[in-house]
Order: structure tokens, then sequence, then C-alpha cells
């Protein structure tokens, strides 16, 4: 799970919603279970839908083009 400060308002509250819903995201899409070794893919992904200020939809859109994603196996693989 990511390591998260405290909240300071309404803004942070966003972020580590934010986060937190990118990484079930990512668990979900990839198939797999999430790790230590994933948080770098989490941050780009979360970093990447903040910037784009699209909400969900950016959210599911940078999940879609991440590393972590694009480089899933499939069941049985």
């Amino acid at each position: 799970m990511l390591a998260v400060a405290p909240a300071a308002g309404p803004v942070a509250a966003v972020s580590v919603l934010a986060g937190c819903v990118a990484e079930k995201v990512l668990t979900y899409a990839g198939g797999r279970g999430f790790s230590a070794t994933d948080q770098a893919t989490l941050k780009a992904v979360t970093d990447a839908t903040t910037a784009s200020g699209k909400g969900f939809r950016g959210l599911f859109a940078s999940a879609a083009v991440s590393e972590a994603f694009r480089s899933r196996r499939a069941v049985g693989e």
C-alpha cells in the first residue's frame, strides 16, 4: 500500500484518494497483486492523472498506457 503523510486539506485528500484508486485499478488491470516494486508505476499513473485533469477517465487512460499494464501476461501464460 502507498505510504502517505496525513492529509492537510481537500487537495491532499484528493491526492490520497487518487493513489488508492490507482493502486486498485492497476491491481485489477494487471491481474496480479501490487508490490513495493510497483511504486514508481503508481506514482507515474497518479502524476499523469493529476496533470491531465480528467479525473477517473484520465486515471484509466494512464493505467492503460503504463508499462505494468502493457507488459502483463494473459491468464494461463
